[in-house]
């Protein structure tokens, strides 16, 4: 009897043991589950899968286009002298700009070379170097993949303002450049088609000491265009044009005397400057250390004022898979 009693005992403790690892088990499961869905990240305007490069892509890198551009960065103490930090701040990632929010964040455009996620997304750059994707931008509430060339400012207010192309893809004939503000930074308001001439694409933009603005974009072969407008609304007056030979995709930057620069990409990075506000140009000599060059050259620059004063250039190389 007592033998008994002991056998339905180590049955009934066997039965609770088994019954408990199961419960353990399956909870655990269920809570790394919960915590790899919480991992994912959710956008609103696009969606993170947009951004995987798929196989049809990979036998793109070979070939130079955007969704082999990688974004990196150079530093200047000065605007004259520049060195680079040789980290790689985004990978598939074309024309960026940065901008310095009103509550001191750094924001990071780009355009995504991933076929499908075309269009303009931002990114935050930490002070410790990483790069966090936010989201794809919206205009008027819905994402346009023919947005390109983003150009971002901080205004008075504290609101952004982008400068961009639109209708990227289409006919060039359509193609027209177009302003849109915002308070957050990922969804824009439309305000107005800035310019449209027949050829044109990659614009940026600068505050003259006076309050106006100078709007700067390449169209036929390698010539600037400088446009004028007294509102940010009105570009109809052309103020100047500049010739840049090995390349004319770069960007606007007032300094704290008025004078105005025009950075632009190439083999190397080159200056031009203007202290008439923008009426007329001559180049400035500028030295970028050998080991900040790839084979690559500097393409797209986007010039960014530190907290400490210092002159960021964040471009992009075209870094090719052989």
């Amino acid at each position: 009897m007592i033998k008994k009693s002991f056998v339905l005992i180590a049955v009934f403790l066997v039965v609770v043991i088994l019954g408990f690892l199961y419960f353990k088990n399956n909870n655990l499961s269920s809570s790394d589950s919960a915590s790899s869905g919480d991992q994912t990240k959710r956008f609103n305007n696009c969606s993170e899968d947009q951004l995987i490069i798929n196989e049809e892509q990979l036998k793109e890198l070979s070939t130079g286009g955007p969704v082999s551009h990688n974004i990196y960065r150079l530093n200047s103490q000065d605007g004259l002298n520049f060195s680079a930090e040789n980290n790689l701040l985004l990978s598939s990632a074309s024309v960026p700009d940065a901008v310095k929010t009103s509550d001191g964040r750094t924001l990071l455009y780009f355009v995504s070379g991933v076929s499908t996620a075309h269009g303009i997304w931002v990114a935050e750059v930490e002070d410790s170097g990483l790069v966090e994707v936010l989201d794809c931008l919206s205009f008027d509430g819905q994402a346009e993949e023919g947005a390109t060339d983003p150009n971002v400012s901080l205004m008075s207010d504290g609101s952004l303002r982008l400068v961009y192309l639109s209708n990227f893809g289409k006919q060039k004939n359509n193609r027209v450049i177009k302003s849109a503000v915002s308070e957050d930074g990922i969804n824009f308001s439309v305000e107005d088609n800035l310019i449209q001439p027949a050829y044109v694409s990659d614009p940026t933009e600068t505050m003259l000491k006076d309050g106006s603005f100078l709007l700067a974009a390449p169209s036929i072969g390698d010539q600037l265009d400088f446009y004028v407008s007294l509102d940010g609304r009105d570009f109809s007056t052309k103020r100047s044009s500049l010739k840049i030979d090995g390349g004319i995709f770069g960007d606007l930057i007032t300094m704290p005397d008025g004078t105005v620069r025009f950075y632009v990409g190439g083999e190397s990075l080159r200056m031009f400057q203007s202290t008439d506000e923008g009426i007329s140009w001559t180049e400035q000599k500028i030295f970028v250390g050998q080991q900040s060059v790839s084979q690559h050259g500097i393409g797209m620059p986007s010039i960014f004022v530190a907290d400490n004063g210092d002159l960021d250039v964040f471009y992009i190389s075209s870094d090719k898979i052989k």
